[in-house]
């Protein structure tokens, strides 16, 4: 069984463990791909709108962030060979959003996710996110198909 990691220099810009002994850069990848016969799983970790400086992009704006962290996410999953339709499920995590925000955000997943393809999700608040200046984090799993999807609605009545 292969096992893919992303980005396994993540955070490499940052100077979060400068002087830190023993941690040299964080200790997680941006995500972890493992093939199976019919698919691939990909688990992506909680990303954030930060530039290859290491700088917070758009400091302070959600719906700017957001659309920065999903191009992100859509940047990863290509490395893999797979798009946002395969995205099962998604989980946000964001400082609080007023009614503006929110219904940005929500204009911005609906923008990057193609019709019919809504992935489980969960939307969690937090007084800090991380860095100062971001407003939310993401993290998705993804399962990309051999072949095509087979895309079924089920209701619950």
């Amino acid at each position: 069984m292969r096992k893919t990691i992303l980005g396994p220099d993540v955070g490499a810009g940052l100077d979060l463990f400068d002087g830190v002994e023993g941690v040299e850069q964080l200790p997680h990848s941006e995500a972890v791909a493992v093939d199976f016969p019919e698919y691939r799983r990909v688990f992506i970790s909680g990303t954030a709108a930060i530039d290859a400086d290491g700088s917070v992009v758009a400091p302070g704006e959600a719906v700017e962030q957001l659309r920065t962290i999903l191009a992100t996410i859509e940047e990863m999953l290509a490395l893999v060979d797979g798009d946002m339709r395969d995205v099962v499920r998604m989980k946000l995590i964001s400082e609080a959003l007023s009614e503006e925000e929110y219904l940005g955000v929500c204009r911005v997943r609906e923008s990057f996710l193609p019709e019919g393809h809504d992935p489980a999700s969960t939307m969690i608040e937090s007084d800090d996110v991380g860095l100062e200046g971001m407003r939310l984090e993401v993290d998705a799993d993804a399962v990309v198909p051999n072949g095509e999807w087979e895309l079924e609605h089920a209701r619950r009545e």
